[in-house]
């Protein structure tokens, strides 16, 4: 059984995924879940979904330095890229 038949055959224990055959069906069906969801959070303005994906927010809000450079964060700006 190959990876593709493999996630398809896993999609069964979901009810939402229920009857799904192919991977064509599985991503299509993935699709209209998530557009229902996108759907329902842009209706919900103050859902956890959104700060999750940083929408409106700067996506590295705290600085934390690198053990070895210590104006540097864990992810390699200068502390001055940094909002204060």
């Amino acid at each position: 059984m190959d990876q593709d038949q493999q996630h398809v055959v896993a999609a069964q224990d979901d009810p939402n995924l229920a009857g799904v055959a192919t991977v064509a069906e599985l991503r299509a069906r993935l699709r209209q879940l998530s557009d229902a969801c996108a759907a329902a959070d842009a209706a919900d303005h103050g859902s956890a979904f959104r700060q999750l994906t940083f929408d409106g927010l700067h996506p590295n809000p705290c600085f934390e330095p690198n053990r070895f450079k210590a104006d540097v964060g864990c992810d390699g700006r200068k502390i001055t890229t940094y909002y204060r």
